[in-house]
């Protein structure tokens, strides 16, 4: 299915969209912790992207930063974001001022709306990977409808101070 794909943009998610994504989380979540299953999108997010690893503390730990603890926090933290963003994913007006603090406080790491593109297609691959052949089409089309709504209101978050109009 390749992990790379369209651009994001905001759009609305069917409820048909919602069941995939809760489904397809629900098993990612059964096979295994979020610092090893969500450490790929971190990966693959560095390896196609390596002018972001500025913007991650735990590349400046000597020695191998993918097995720093810090890092290992990092994903476990990101990745309970994910699961409290799907947990609210039938409330999307409670989930919007969440992502769009998110997107402020980003902000002063250097996020940049630019990087919500590459950031979603390494959720993906993530996703992908551990779902093998649970990972369709549909699913993989869910997601992505899904991580563009969550980064709209991210976006709007990064840029609340800048003058943007989003």
């Amino acid at each position: 299915m390749g992990c790379t794909s369209n651009k994001m943009a905001l759009t609305t998610i069917s409820e048909d969209e919602k069941r995939l994504v809760k489904d397809s989380w629900n098993i990612f979540v059964s096979r295994g912790n979020f610092s090893d299953t969500g450490s790929h999108m971190y990966k693959v997010l560095l390896h196609e992207n390596p002018h972001l690893k500025s913007l991650f503390a735990f590349m400046n730990v000597n020695g191998a930063p993918f097995d720093s603890p810090m890092f290992k926090s990092h994903v476990r933290n990101v990745f309970t974001v994910i699961g409290d963003a799907v947990s609210h994913i039938d409330d999307l007006d409670s989930l919007s001022p969440i992502l769009k603090d998110l997107g402020v406080k980003h902000q002063g790491y250097g996020a940049k709306r630019e990087y919500l593109e590459p950031v979603g297609n390494a959720l993906l691959c993530a996703i992908e990977k551990q779902l093998e052949e649970d990972f369709t089409k549909e699913v993989h089309s869910a997601w992505r409808t899904f991580f563009a709504v969550m980064s709209y209101s991210f976006a709007q978050g990064l840029d609340e101070n800048n003058g943007n109009d989003g």
